[in-house]
């Protein structure tokens, strides 16, 4: 099974414009997923989808001799789909370019479950948000849904056709072991406090220069309250 991560990014944000060129430490936000992503042992390639003329999301992901996919920014399943294609994938880890501090090993979990027993879409949850709330599916619901998807709301979201069609795909979930269950607990960026966050809890943790480990991420969260409470009024859009 030739498992590809595409991750997806815009500079246009309407709650916060250029986020995934904030920089965390020496590296944007972009980079720091991409890394993850090359960390990993489980993927075998990795692409960028992008809105067409985001040169600067390009040239991140060109630095980074990656698969750069250019499209309609209102049709990201499009751009999925043409990635898919390019790089021959069977199966699809769906990333979002706002998570800095996602756990590979938790992504290399997910592939290595999914593997052993294939479904249409897998979906980790409990973890805290924006570590390991990884997403896998199998290029050929991919590209059902996107036969299918005729709605914006359906093209703009990668996953919005398939879970709103249960019957018609398999789906599983699996959640995090009770230890690192912290669902509460916010690490993407949506908004200006979301970066504050983690920027503190980058600093608590020592600013390290590897991607990073849930357990650290939990430890070090579990003893500052003060950092979750940052942006803990913070909602997520479904």
């Amino acid at each position: 099974m030739r498992v590809i991560a595409i991750a997806q990014a815009r500079s246009g944000s309407s709650r916060f414009p250029n986020k995934v060129l904030e920089r965390l430490g020496e590296k944007t936000i972009l980079d720091w997923v991409i890394r993850a992503m090359d960390a990993s042992r489980c993927i075998h390639g990795m692409a960028l989808a992008v809105p067409a003329g985001d040169i600067d999301l390009v040239d991140i992901g060109s630095k980074h001799e990656m698969t750069v996919v250019e499209g309609s920014e209102d049709d990201v399943l499009a751009r999925y789909i043409s990635a898919a294609e390019i790089m021959e994938a069977d199966a699809i880890v769906r990333l979002t370019a706002d998570c800095p501090l996602l756990d590979p090993t938790l992504i290399d979990n997910a592939v290595e479950i999914f593997a052993g027993d294939p479904c249409d879409y897998l979906f980790v949850e409990g973890y805290p948000r924006g570590v390991g709330d990884i997403e896998i599916l199998s290029r050929s619901a991919l590209e059902s849904a996107g036969s299918k998807a005729t709605i914006r709301e359906d093209r703009e979201h990668v996953i919005t056709y398939i879970s709103n069609n249960p019957k018609l795909y398999s789906v599983r979930i699996l959640r995090a072991p009770p230890g690192l269950c912290r669902p509460g607990y916010r690490l993407c960026v949506d908004e200006a406090e979301d970066l504050e966050a983690i920027r503190a809890l980058y600093l608590a943790m020592g600013s390290p220069s590897t991607p990073a480990d849930v357990r650290l991420i939990i430890e070090t969260l579990d003893k500052h309250p003060e950092i979750r409470a940052i942006n803990e009024h913070v909602s997520q859009r479904s």
